[in-house]
């Protein structure tokens, strides 16, 4: 059992097998929690890594991300309007690796925090993506 509780309005369950999947939107000043349960896809297999990939044009920020069994939880910031694609790499014990998408609107709003520096710090367990540098911001260093 995971020691953190994303929230359910903020988490999706794919089937086992490939289908379309869509978090709630998010305001571009938002910086929230993302989950993706992957209690359907490995059933008899432990989750050791988990790589979060967002495009470079959307201006989204990828603050942490970690595995908190069964769920794959990550901090979204910022982002340019309009859908974009995250997309989930996970690779278990055994060696299988399962690659799932899941779409993200961002929605525009008042601006008014844009210059508030947001901080939200990662839960006991989470780390900044292996094999990735951060930024003295707390961003993600993306090419």
């Amino acid at each position: 059992m995971s020691a953190y509780a994303p929230d359910i309005n903020r988490t999706v369950t794919p089937l086992a097998t490939v289908g379309h999947l869509r978090w709630s939107d998010k305001a571009v000043g938002d910086v929230l929690d993302y989950a993706f349960d992957y209690s359907r896809l490995f059933k008899w297999e432990r989750v050791i890594e988990c790589v979060v990939d967002v495009p470079n044009n959307s201006g989204l920020w990828v603050l942490w991300s970690g595995i908190f069994e069964p769920y794959v939880v990550m901090a979204l910031g910022r982002g340019v309007p309009g859908r974009w694609t995250v997309t989930i790499t996970l690779v278990a014990s055994t060696g299988r690796r399962v690659v799932r998408e899941v779409d993200l609107v961002i929605r525009e709003d008042a601006g008014s925090l844009d210059n508030v520096e947001t901080a939200f710090p990662p839960p006991a367990g989470a780390e900044v993506q292996p094999k990735e540098l951060d930024m003295p911001d707390g961003r993600v260093l993306t090419l």
